[in-house]
């Protein structure tokens, strides 16, 4: 084969594996194209290019897609069969042995909400060894599920983003050109690994603390959620019980100038009984994100003092960036002072 099969979502809507391997493929179908039940797929040894765009792409409108598999046996706009924009029963992805394949995207950003959403966010094997990748996917630290992971015989280096896969179990990486591949061989275990490198900084990239401080039901956790995920959590976050270190935090800015950052986040808990503690863990060479609710005014700046003095104390040249929280709640409460005022 030379071009990838046509209608597959519309003439096998319930296909769960698909193996197209061993053809002569330059390029996929789109997403949408795809089955949405598909749970395996492999597209290894053949001769995929990405020639700077991504393998894989989303029809530009799957409204006006003609069907080829209506119910009435005729064709139709509006394909009820290619209507999703991401595969989420798909668990396995097999690329490998594609050696023209230079670069990997599994995702699309929104251009509205200019957030990031995965084509496969299910995925729990990945197999990209033996193509010609100068870089790992980006956003793969968004595939929270992965539990194996194939990136062996390629020109990248060792992915930063692997830190923060709990569920990665398998990690192939021989044939990296990396000096850091050759200290893992030591290891038993993924785990081992990832606390390797992480000690070690072996991102590559410049790395700092970020403290999040402020008393306790100031939002602390959900700003670092959100951070960290790029939105807000499914369900209520419980309060933080002394110090969580989280998983670390890869920044990558859109100019190309400005250095990719690592910082290795600490959440501490606002309930005085933990003060005491917190004093040990100030670290100068760190940068503070200070909480405090904007909708207490005035008695909300009040409280930040106590934080600011035992950061000077402990971290006089320490940066802090002062955050105001619940925004949302601002208006009512200006509403309700003015309303006491009045009355």
């Amino acid at each position: 084969l030379n071009d990838f099969p046509e209608c597959l979502a519309c003439f096998f809507p319930n296909l769960k594996r698909l193996n197209i391997s061993g053809n002569k493929l330059t390029s996929c179908c789109t997403v949408n194209e795809l089955p949405a039940l598909l749970e395996v797929l492999d597209i290894s040894n053949n001769k995929l290019q990405s020639n700077g765009k991504c393998i894989f792409s989303l029809s530009p409108d799957s409204n006006d897609i003609v069907c080829y598999n209506d119910v009435n046996g005729k064709q139709s706009l509006s394909c009820h069969h290619m209507r999703h924009n991401k595969l989420l029963k798909l668990e396995s992805l097999n690329l490998s042995n594609n050696t023209d394949l230079k670069t990997v995207a599994l995702h699309v950003v929104d251009n509205k909400s200019d957030s990031v959403n995965l084509f496969f966010p299910k995925l729990r094997k990945l197999n990209l060894s033996s193509c010609n990748l100068q870089q790992p996917p980006e956003h793969l630290a968004k595939l929270t599920d992965l539990y194996n992971l194939n990136i062996s015989n390629n020109g990248m280096k060792i992915p930063h983003q692997i830190c923060n896969l709990k569920e990665l179990k398998v990690f192939v990486y021989q044939g990296l050109k990396d000096p850091v591949a050759s200290d893992l061989n030591k290891f038993k275990t993924v785990k081992e690994m990832q606390m390797f490198l992480r000690q070690h900084n072996a991102t590559g990239v410049p790395s700092v603390k970020l403290m999040f401080v402020g008393l306790s039901g100031r939002g602390k956790s959900t700003l670092l959620h959100h951070m960290i995920y790029g939105g807000k959590p499914s369900g209520e976050i419980n309060p933080t019980v002394g110090i969580a270190a989280e998983r670390t935090w890869i920044y990558s800015p859109k100019a190309s100038v400005d250095p990719t950052i690592a910082f290795y986040p600490w959440d501490f808990s606002g309930d005085e009984r933990y003060s005491a503690a917190h004093e040990c863990f100030i670290a100068k060479s760190a940068i503070y994100v200070l909480c405090w609710r904007a909708s207490d005014g005035e008695a909300g700046i009040l409280e930040l003092r106590q934080w600011l003095l035992l950061i000077k104390a402990r971290a006089v040249h320490a940066a802090v960036i002062v955050v105001g929280t619940h925004m949302d709640q601002v208006d009512h409460f200006q509403k309700e002072v003015r309303a006491r005022a009045e009355y």
